[in-house]
Order: C-alpha cells, then structure tokens, then sequence
C-alpha cells in the first residue's frame, strides 16, 4: 500500500480575498496579492472540490478527512479510506477560510486530474496548501511566480520526450496528468472576465434601440446569459466586449458616439475592442492569413495567448516534438516570459539575432500554433495566406495538414547567409565589396523611408551600393546598403526616415540564389484547401506547385514587393487579414495598401497591447461583419446562485 498513487480530481479554495480555486488560480498566475478578506466557510470549500470532480454525493460514496496532524499523515488516512469510498475530500481550515482537494483512485474516470501523488513521508513539510499550488502548476503547466521569470507565472514546456511534467514541495512529489488542452482547448472563460455580447438591429435606429434595452435589462438586474439574442440574418450586429461589471459603461460609449460614426459612413469601435460595422462586408468575402517577416520575436510573445487557449501551448509542444526542434525549448521558455528583467530581455534578443536558425524555428512553430488556433475559431480550413519575406516559409510550413518538420529550416539555417546569424550579411558584404577587415564601422544596413516607392527606385537607380529592397505599402519602403549611402539618399529626398534595428541581404543583388542551395529542395505537401500568394510573381501559386522551393529562393534574391501581393488577394476576393505570429506590423502595411476599399486588417498579437484585448477585437471585427464564427466561448455565462 506504501506505493499507492492518489489522484486530485478536484480543487476548492476559498481564503481571505479569493473566494475560489478560480481566483486563487489568477491571482497567483498575476503574481497579485490577495490580501485579506472575509471568513469563508468550510461547506462552500467542500462544495467547490466535488463540484470540480463532478461528484454527487447522492451517487458515490464520499468521505471527509480533516488535516490535524499533518498533511501525510492525512493522505495516509485517506489512502485507506479509498479502499472503500469513491471519493475523498482532504479538508485544511486556515485563517479566513479552508482548502479542499477531491482524491479518487487513478484509475476512477474523471473530467480531469490536475495530479498523481504518492504518499509522502512523515517529515513531509508541505500543506495542503503547497499541494494545490503544486497541482495547479502542472495543469496549467504554469511556473510559479518566482525572481527568474519576473515575479509572475509563465507557459511551463515538456521535456523533449514529452514526458509528463513533475514537481515536488516539501517532500511531496506530484505528476502532470491532464492537460488543460484536452480538457478545454479553447478556456477563455477561465482566463479572463471579458465576454462578448452581440447585439443585432434592423438600421442604425433599430440597433441603438436594441442597445438601449439590453442596458436597462442590465441596470434592473437582468443576468447577462440572458440577453444573448444574435440573430444570423440582421443587417447590423453590434458586438460588445467587456468585463460585465463594465458593460454598461461600454454601452453607453456606444449610445453616445456610435450614431455619429455610422451617420458619417464609418465603423464604430471602442478601445475595449467592441466594434459595429457601418456597411458589413459580408459572409463572402475571404480570409486570409497573414505571415510576418523574420525579425518580430519578442519576450512574453503568446505567453497570454496560450493561458486563453491552451490549444495554443499543446500546439507549440506538439510541433517541437514532432519536428525535432526541441533543442529550442530553452530560448522559447525564455521568450513566453522566463526573464529575471530587462537585462535579460536584451540578453535574449542579441541570443536571437545571433542565431537565426532558432530566429527561423520558433517563428515557424509560433505562426504555425497560430494558424491552428485561427482555423479552429473560424471553424474552416478553406483560407488564404500571405507572407513577408521569409514569413513565406512559414505561411507553407503551417499550410501543411500535418507538419512532421519544419520544412527548409534546418538545412537554411546552415547556408552561409544564416549560419553565423546577423553577422553573414557584414561577412558576405565585406567579401563582395572586398572592404578590409581594418574598416571600422557599421558597412551594411537598411532604412525604412517615408514616401513614394516610384520615387525612391529612381532615387537609388544606377547606385550599386543602395537598393530598394522592400515596397511595404504604397508609402512606406526599405533601402539597404552602405548606411551612409542610405542616409544620403533619403535626406536629398527630403523625406522621413529611420535605421532599422537589424539587417540582411536578402531582397539585394548580393544575395545569391547558390546561398540556399539545396535549402528548399525536399518536397512538400500543401493542403489544397489553402490558397498561397507569393511575392514570386505577386499572384496566388499554383495548387500542387513542385517548384516551391525555387519559387522561395528567387523571391529572397529579388526586391519584395508586399503591396503588390496583398492587392493580388484582394482581388481574388479577400477581405479579412488575420496576422498570425507576433507583432502586428504587417497589418499596418495592409491597412495603408487597401485604404478605401472595404477590408479588415487584424492582428492575432500586438506588443504591448493586452492579449484579451486584442483577440477580443478581432472576433468582434470579423462578427460585425458577417463572418460565421462560433462565439459560445466568449458569450457571458449564467451566474452560479450561491
């Protein structure tokens, strides 16, 4: 009996300011104190626990231990309880309320396990306590807060072999069992507060009307579940986000300005990211996804977007697994948030410059979670993609219906224009242009310039030492070379202009197609429902192309015009851009190049803007205008009476 294995199955906690595992759960994830608060009493704990492992007390045979003489000796009772009861519920009171934990046997069916645990021994220093925490953390495979990863919790990644996460406190040593993932890939609910409320109307007029009632249902009491009302086939579909002790107030933004908005022609939306259409553009136009270029990683990248949809965190473990690329779990770890601080924020950016194979993997592997997440949202496989530069290799790797490997990424990050990271470029440059080793000074770089790009080309014509490299938008490009020469040729155009922080060769006659040589020879298979625009001839590529691989180094070794290729998508019939991966700034480019025309350009993540925000938004962007997508997710849920 020494070795037998416990499972928690259920969780209830309430003490001092949280009043459930729930909030526990989020205030320890924030790293927010949670302070003193009113005496909770131990039924309602009790109550929390079985209801967490979906056990009727009618039904099953439940049996409570209390915690006096020690959390193992405890468990001890417990374990020999089980021999005859279905459940038992391991009780710890503490000052202003208790905890609670539902143990069953490992192999009694359950909704889910937060954890396995073996009997710990009588010098055990842990509570019940540490072992909710314990447990907590590797089911949502969260690290706890802690000095190296900034005092708050951050995404936790399996070992290579995918082996189930383990911890130990005290001397009490716990297994991952569950995970979140499979149990709710899609935990919006859990994560945060904001829901989303669709409200519907004939015109304009109607749908305040709509508005006005649904906020006075909401001042009389009325539960938000309650007003939940979308109607598929209305004209106008107004679509609210907000926490629901706010949503009055976002109603009242809406009655003060969104009249305005539509009686000028144009969309209404508020910072929260609710938003109504004026003139939706419908379920036909398509969607298309957007892949941003190579130099857009950043610390605490999708570290929100995996806590909301934890299909997003399986997804990223899955594809290192899968692909091989798990020597990168590290510097990933690193970038969902496991930073002590600034320095090391910086530390890891120049790691990431310097090694543009791991650049190229984990971007791949983060679009690709991406694009997973975005499919099953939109319910649909049928998409477009475009990408920037090298995110082309990514839209084609996340095209796939099955990625086994990153396709062209290993052997890419071995060619001599990304072996040695940022610092091929100067190498090559200095070979080609045969500049000593003996010249100080920065001899390659690239400036983004504010203006015409006819202008620009002619600016920089018969120079071999600037090139146009980049057309982003129809004002706004790169020229790289000689960063002296660069400077010169944007301040005798007179225009706005500024260095980029990281440059290379491609897109400029230096670069070489024989640098790739072999890189994107291996064959791969595109999902045919995915259809593929390329910089290449800046028009779709064909389904079932052989020729991917060619078609991706030529378009490296020649100027990359983006807004030519967003205007091709736009005319076989795209309207919606989702940018998936990080960033955001290609949705920017986007919105310039199409302005005018009927279009919705989105990002999936924007630094530094709030996650719940973001998404928020682009779900209610796309609703708004008529795009079919399931929001039972996101609507409010009916308060539990208490």
């Amino acid at each position: 009996m020494g070795k037998t294995r416990l499972a928690c199955a259920g969780i209830g906690y309430a003490i001092g300011g949280c009043g459930s595992v729930e909030a526990f759960e989020r205030a320890r994830y924030t790293g927010a104190a949670t302070g003193p608060g009113r005496n909770w009493p131990v039924e309602r704990v009790r109550e929390e626990a079985l209801r967490d492992a979906a056990v009727s007390e009618r039904d099953e045979c439940v049996v409570t231990v209390h915690v006096t003489d020690g959390l193992a000796n405890a468990l001890e009772r417990a374990r020999d309880e089980l021999a005859d009861a279905d459940v038992v519920l391991v009780c710890q009171e503490e000052s202003g309320g208790a905890v609670a934990v539902a143990l069953t046997a490992p192999v009694r069916p359950a909704p889910k396990v937060y954890a396995t645990l073996s009997l710990p021994g009588p010098e055990t220093s842990a509570t019940l306590k540490d072992l909710v925490e314990a447990a907590l953390s590797l089911y949502h495979r969260c690290l706890p807060p802690g000095p190296e990863n900034g005092g708050v919790s951050c995404p936790w990644l399996r070992e290579a072999d995918a082996r189930p996460l383990r911890t130990s406190v005290g001397g009490l040593a716990l297994t991952g069992s569950a995970l979140r993932a499979d149990t709710a890939p899609l935990d919006w609910h859990y994560a945060t507060d904001v829901v989303l409320l669709p409200v519907c109307g004939q015109d304009t007029e109607d749908l305040l009307a709509a508005i006005a009632r649904v906020k006075d249902a909401i001042e009389a009491g009325t539960d938000l579940a309650e007003l939940v009302a979308d109607e598929p086939d209305a004209p106008l579909r107004a679509v609210f986000c907000a926490e629901p002790g706010s949503m009055v107030r976002e109603l009242d933004r809406a009655l003060a300005s969104l009249p305005r908005a539509h009686a000028e022609g144009k969309d209404w939306a508020s910072p929260n990211g609710s938003f109504c259409a004026a003139r939706p553009i419908g379920a036909d136009g398509g969607v298309a996804l957007v892949y941003p270029g190579l130099f857009t990683l950043y610390p605490g990248l999708s570290r929100e977007l995996m806590r909301l949809f934890p299909m997003v965190h399986s997804a990223l473990e899955d594809l290192g697994t899968a692909t091989g690329r798990v020597g990168y779990r590290d510097l990933m770890q690193r970038l969902l948030g496991r930073l002590s601080g600034p320095e090391d924020e910086d530390r890891l950016e120049r790691e990431l410059v310097n090694d543009l194979g791991a650049l190229c993997s984990i971007g791949v592997a983060v679009t690709t979670a991406h694009t997973r997440l975005v499919q099953t949202l939109l319910g649909r496989a049928e998409i477009g993609a475009l990408g920037y530069s090298l995110g082309e290799v990514s839209m084609i790797i996340a095209a796939q219906s099955e990625v086994r490997e990153l396709w062209g990424v290993g052997a890419a990050s071995s060619s001599p224009v990304l072996s040695d990271g940022i610092a091929a470029s100067e190498r090559i440059v200095r070979e080609k242009w045969r500049v000593p080793d003996s010249a100080t000074g920065p001899i390659w770089g690239s400036r983004v310039v504010v203006g015409d790009p006819e202008v620009v080309r002619t600016a920089v014509r018969g120079r071999d030492r600037v090139f146009l490299s980049h057309v982003n938008a129809p004002g706004e490009v790169v020229i790289t070379g000689d960063p002296a020469e660069c400077a010169e040729v944007a301040a005798g155009l007179g225009l706005p202009s500024m260095p980029s922080a990281h440059s290379h060769i491609f897109h400029t006659p230096l670069m070489e197609r024989r640098y790739f040589a072999g890189a994107f020879d291996a064959p791969v298979t595109v999902d045919p429902r995915v259809e593929l625009f390329s910089a290449y001839e800046n028009r779709p590529l064909p389904k079932g192309d052989e020729a991917l691989g060619a078609k991706i180094v030529t378009m490296l070794s020649r100027r990359v015009d983006f807004a030519r290729v967003v205007r091709a998508a736009y005319v076989r019939g795209y309207r919606y851009f989702l940018e998936v991966g990080p960033g955001g700034v290609c949705t920017r480019w986007i919105t310039d190049t199409l302005a005018g025309r009927p279009h919705v350009a989105v990002p999936l993540e924007r630094r530094g803007a709030p996650t719940v925000n973001t998404v928020a938004g682009l779900l209610a962007r796309l609703v708004s205008n008529g795009v079919a997508i399931d929001l039972s997710p996101f609507l409010p849920v009916k308060k539990e009476m208490s």
